[in-house]
C-alpha cells in the first residue's frame, strides 16, 4: 500500500549532519510555514518549534536551513499553517468584484482544505 504524499508537510529524519530542508509545498506568506522538532502529525504534540531568524533560515523560497542539524532520531517536520479563523479578502456590498480578490479567496480555501 503506497502512503499518499501530503500537500501541507515534509518530515525529515535528522542524521547529525544535514541542515537544508526543502519547502515542496505552496504557502501564501513565509509567517504561515513552522518548523518543528519530533511533531506527531496526529496529535500535534512536538518538541521544539524553530523559531524563523534563531532556529532556522530561509535560503529561498522552497529551501529553509536549520541552525543546527536534527540528531539522528530527531525528525524535522516543515509544515504549513495556514489559518482559517480570519477572512483575508473582505468583500462589500456593491463592490467590483476583482479577479486577484476571487483567486485569492479561492488559493486561501484550497490551502486551509489540504491536509
Amino acid at each position: 500500500m503506497t502512503v499518499p504524499t501530503p500537500y501541507s508537510y515534509r518530515q525529515y529524519a535528522g542524521n547529525g549532519t544535514a541542515k537544508d530542508f526543502a519547502v515542496p509545498f505552496p504557502y501564501l506568506e513565509r509567517a504561515q510555514v513552522r518548523v518543528y522538532i519530533n511533531l506527531v502529525i496526529e496529535t500535534g504534540v512536538y518538541t521544539t518549534l524553530l523559531a524563523e531568524g534563531t532556529g532556522y533560515s530561509w535560503t529561498s523560497n522552497t529551501q529553509i536551513q536549520a541552525v543546527t542539524a536534527p540528531a539522528a532520531g530527531q525528525v524535522l517536520t516543515v509544515r504549513r499553517e495556514t489559518p482559517n479563523g480570519s477572512q483575508v479578502v473582505v468583500w462589500q456590498d456593491g463592490s467590483n468584484l476583482m479577479e486577484v480578490n476571487q483567486c485569492l479567496s479561492i488559493r486561501i480555501h484550497q490551502l486551509t482544505n489540504q491536509a
